[in-house]
């Protein structure tokens, strides 16, 4: 989506950077783990979601 719409370099910005507010926002026990992105050009994201304790 961010391709066609000529954002395709920003996209990670757009999209993946809210996924650590998301958690705070959630709860503050939720923490994310993710060293990469498909966005950035990884060829998958891998992303893990847990509750601390």
């Amino acid at each position: 989506m961010y391709k066609e719409m000529g954002l395709g370099e920003i996209g990670h910005l757009l999209s993946c950077n809210r996924d650590a507010a998301f958690c705070v926002g959630y709860s503050e026990d939720m923490e994310l783990t993710r060293t990469q992105t498909i966005m950035e050009g990884a060829p998958h994201c891998d992303f893990r979601y847990r509750m601390k304790g």
